[in-house]
């Protein structure tokens, strides 16, 4: 199992990236009623909410594969957050 986290500043955002080899997340994850669940985790819902409030994104979905890598999905987790201060 392999867990890579990145963390980039570029130009006026910091942008961190965790991706993991794992067995991957439901597709639709932020949909009520996804398939085999009935919500996305209140962990999850308040990380994009949090992450909105201070004007950036949050997202959750399947990582990118590389070459050579193992048949599992894996989940790639990504905010993308302001360096400066918002005004108003």
């Amino acid at each position: 199992n392999c867990i890579v986290v990145r963390i980039e500043v570029q130009q006026d955002w910091l942008a961190v990236t965790v991706d993991d080899d794992g067995v991957g997340i439901p597709d639709g994850i932020w949909e009520f009623r996804a398939p085999g669940i009935d919500r996305a985790g209140l962990g999850l819902t308040s990380l994009r909410e949090r992450a909105a409030e201070v004007g950036g994104r949050f997202s959750v979905g399947r990582a990118p594969q590389s070459q050579g890598s193992s048949q599992r999905p894996g989940t790639r987790v990504r905010a993308l957050l302001p360096l400066v201060e918002r005004t108003t």
